[in-house]
């Protein structure tokens, strides 16, 4: 609420609190602008004519930068060409002084219902963008029971606000899997944040996820709003939980139990209302033991937990998979395949797939541009495969056979070798996760061998 006059700004404040609004407080536009840009706010209500910037001032650069957020007017009485102007701008609504409280409170719920309905039509329109009625059912593919136990779970998850942590290899398909949780749940008409925490250096961390305000630091040249800022009213999704720094995981479990946050170079809390999935390709259980990760925080990411299988505990779905990134990426790249060779089938449950359904995506998309015709031939799978399996050195221990099983273990051996037997450098040296060779050499029955 912006307004130059106390009265009326601690009036409405009463007034809308008692009404269960959550609300920020600025004299002027040059404040409420401040606050515009650091806090979640849904709703402005601002006076028109005040010292240092205006209302219509405020009202054009709140549409300009944020055009989600509606706007309320107050004018003077009589001040119809001024209201008229405002709607132009974008105001949703005007209301006259004097103030009357039921009618402010008439236009606030009419803001409500249109800022619901358009968050409604926008999750609407992103389910319509990913071609799904049932986003578990259309983005989670495979009908193998592993994958059917994880759509349940996704339909459980939804139903309520708890967090989730969501595990797997890289490449399983785990921000899928939360981008369900959110366009199944209550929050669905929300944001839907994304954020990357391995990206983030660790210096700019807080101000990233928390926002800051102008003048905070060296290069804090303008306020700006934090990730969690951002997903108000929504979901925010934390990939690479595992690589968050030490520090920064102290804050985000105080955002877990008590839902507030401080940007940086404020002196109060913010209250946010923002639901956390968070995922990880690591074992944050071994990250505690190590001093890496909190256990408190473990604890609470881990309330509900989904874990995704690679895609070599489940090549039973590989057909859907396949077809489904045929007709998909085939329809981005104007390429049309009237069949597909099931040969292609049979020989693809024979490879490992470190990469996951990533990599399976990556192979399928080369080999539709590797297509001359429309049918999609093992040849075509076969140029794309040899720049994806592991190239393997042409020595003479090397195995003579093209079985894949045997090729794998002859170059796990020889990174083993070369680091010493130290599987996390040899993991790194085969380009894979450590746990991807760990479950390799399970399969294998490498241990063994290594007397481990």
């Amino acid at each position: 609420m912006v307004d130059d006059e106390e009265d009326i700004l601690k009036k409405m404040d009463f007034f809308l609190k008692d009404l269960g609004y959550s609300t920020f407080l600025a004299k002027n536009g040059q404040e409420g602008w401040e606050l515009v840009q650091t806090h979640p706010i849904d709703i402005v209500i601002t006076d028109l004519k005040m010292p240092k910037m205006g209302g219509m001032e405020l009202l054009k650069l709140v549409k300009e930068e944020f055009p989600q957020i509606e706007v309320i007017i107050i004018t003077g009485h009589g001040d119809v060409d001024a209201a008229v102007q405002a709607l132009r701008y974008g105001a949703l609504d005007f209301l006259q002084k004097p103030l009357k409280l039921g009618q402010l409170e008439a236009s606030l719920v009419r803001s409500s219902k249109f800022l619901h309905t358009r968050r409604e039509n926008l999750a609407l329109k992103e389910v319509r963008k990913m071609g799904a009625s049932s986003l578990d059912s259309k983005l989670i593919i495979g009908r193998s029971p592993a994958i059917q136990e994880v759509k349940q779970l996704i339909q459980n998850a939804s139903k309520y606000d708890t967090t989730v942590l969501i595990t797997g290899e890289s490449g399983t398909g785990k921000e899928l899997v939360a981008k369900a949780i959110h366009y199944a749940s209550s929050r669905k008409g929300g944001p839907f944040v994304t954020v990357n925490c391995s990206a983030i250096p660790e210096s700019l961390v807080e101000s990233e996820f928390f926002g800051h305000r102008k003048g905070s630091f060296t290069g804090a040249h303008e306020n700006k709003r934090g990730f969690f800022q951002t997903a108000h009213g929504g979901t925010i999704f934390l990939d690479e939980i595992g690589d968050m720094p030490l520090n920064a995981q102290m804050k985000l479990l105080r955002v877990l139990e008590e839902k507030k946050i401080k940007p940086v170079g404020y002196r109060y809390d913010i209250e946010i209302n923002v639901r956390i999935l968070a995922a990880t390709n690591q074992n944050l259980e071994e990250l505690i033991q190590k001093g890496r990760f909190r256990q408190d925080l473990y604890f609470r990411l881990n309330v509900f937990p989904i874990h995704l299988p690679p895609l070599s505990e489940r090549k039973d779905d590989i057909p859907l998979l396949v077809e489904h990134f045929v007709q998909s990426l085939g329809s981005q790249i104007r390429k049309r395949i009237r069949e597909i060779d099931p040969k292609i089938f049979e020989k693809l449950k024979h490879y490992s797939f470190p990469g996951n359904v990533r990599e399976l995506k990556n192979m399928v998309e080369r080999a539709l541009i590797l297509s001359k015709g429309d049918v999609l031939t093992w040849k075509d799978f076969e140029a794309s495969l040899s720049n994806i399996l592991h190239h393997v050195p042409e020595e003479p221990e090397g195995p003579q056979s093209l079985n894949i099983r045997e090729h794998e273990e002859y170059l796990i051996r020889k990174a083993l070798q070369k680091t010493n037997h130290n599987r996390h450098q040899a993991a790194k040296l085969l380009g894979i996760s450590w746990s991807t060779l760990d479950r390799k050499m399970k399969q294998l029955e490498l241990y063994e061998h290594e007397g481990n």
